[in-house]
């Protein structure tokens, strides 16, 4: 596995990252040029062409748009929003955090999203870490507002979410009360 950091306080430009590979935990600084040969060095086919999955509002940041028109339409990139670390100090859940207009009561996980939940779904199958996806409402007015006050719990295996609970209070979100 490969941990890739970035600064992301710019929308625009990116010439470097922060990489550990799992292999040799060593930490160090490199340019997307050698990240992307570092993929393909792994046997990545990384191909200089726009990907395939559509763009929802805007690009969240000059990471994100750099691997979208320099990685191709054969990789999948995901990321893991929240992990829930269990009083062991071990992980025991993977979040997926999703809002957008629609009522937590109506909302449901669209299939465009599924090939990047699947990436996650598989990779901790072999693990006792749950795959959870969480529901927020915003509010678009000025600016848009989060309300996280109400949340839909979804449980995911490959291809298939499913309602663990609607609308339920943040706190109980919060205490894994699903």
């Amino acid at each position: 596995m490969y941990v890739v950091k970035f600064d992301d306080s710019s929308s625009t430009d990116i010439k470097e990252v922060g990489f550990i590979s799992s292999l040799t935990k060593k930490k160090e600084i490199i340019s997307l040029e050698n990240l992307k040969q570092k993929f393909s060095d792994v046997g990545l086919s990384v191909k200089k062409s726009p990907c395939k999955k559509y763009l929802n509002d805007k690009m969240s940041s000059a990471y994100h748009k750099w691997q979208r028109e320099e990685l191709g339409p054969e990789i999948i990139v995901t990321d893991i929003d929240l992990i829930r670390i269990g009083d062991n100090g071990k992980p025991i859940e993977f979040i997926e955090l999703k809002r957008s207009f629609m009522n937590v009561e109506k909302w449901f996980p669209y299939s465009d999203d599924f090939s990047n939940f699947n990436l996650i779904h598989k990779s901790i199958q072999e693990t006792d870490i749950d795959f959870i996806i969480a529901y927020n409402q915003y509010i678009k007015k000025q600016i848009i507002l989060d309300d996280c006050s109400r949340m839909s719990i979804f449980s995911y295996s490959v291809n298939k979410p499913k309602v663990i609970k609607r609308n339920i209070p943040f706190n109980d979100f919060l205490n894994k009360n699903y």
